[in-house]
């Protein structure tokens, strides 16, 4: 049983995945891995902006540094 969406009825998150991944899945099958999705993409993007912040903050540091420099050369 083919479980793709129709043309008509529009794509729900996680629909591309479920399609390539699981075509014979029940809709309970689906939606089960639908919210797995969900919570796995919510842990890869609070990983992603804890990394971003985290390089925020170190460039800020080095800019900290270099604009020290800068004023410590100056005449």
């Amino acid at each position: 049983m083919d479980h793709k969406p129709s043309h008509s009825s529009p794509q729900r998150p996680g629909d591309i995945i479920l399609n390539r991944y699981m075509p014979a899945a029940t809709g309970e099958e689906r939606e089960a891995a639908r919210e797995n999705l969900r919570e796995f993409a919510v842990v890869v993007v609070g990983i992603a902006k804890r990394l971003a912040r985290e390089e925020s903050e170190q460039a800020k540091e080095i800019l900290g540094e270099l604009k020290a420099l800068i004023e410590f050369e100056s005449p």
